[in-house]
């Protein structure tokens, strides 16, 4: 059975936690475009990405620090929550942890969805 490299999942759960039409996810969405990945780490119930954003990327005004969290993935049929950590106005570090047991050491099937007053569901809700 093929797995899913970890890089692959980064960016499934990235590009989810970032879609909508909204000014600061796009502004955000330009950021990841250009973010170079300084640093992972693993626990033995999750991850931490670490992104450095360049000097020339977008920044956002007036929202200095955010925790988007409306994701989760289903990472070989179990749940696991995913929170993007946005510091000084810019992304700062992704953070994915198990509700359930630990982290698998290979990934062969993920699903993401969002949370929309406490169920997985398909669309975001804005607002």
């Amino acid at each position: 059975m093929n797995y899913i490299e970890f890089e692959e999942l980064e960016k499934i759960v990235m590009n989810k936690l970032l879609a909508g039409d909204d000014p600061v996810l796009e502004i955000l969405c330009e950021q990841y475009r250009n973010a170079q990945v300084i640093d992972r780490s693993f626990t033995k119930v999750g991850f931490f990405t670490d992104y450095k954003i360049p000097e020339e990327a977008p920044r956002l005004n007036n929202l200095i620090s955010f925790v988007i969290s409306d994701v989760e993935a289903k990472i070989n049929n179990e749940l696991a929550g995913m929170l993007l950590f946005i510091r000084n106005n810019e992304i700062d570090f992704l953070e994915g942890v198990k509700h359930e047991g630990l982290w698998p050491h290979q990934i062969y099937t993920i699903e993401t969805f969002y949370i929309v007053d406490g169920k997985l569901a398909i669309q975001r809700d804005l607002q």
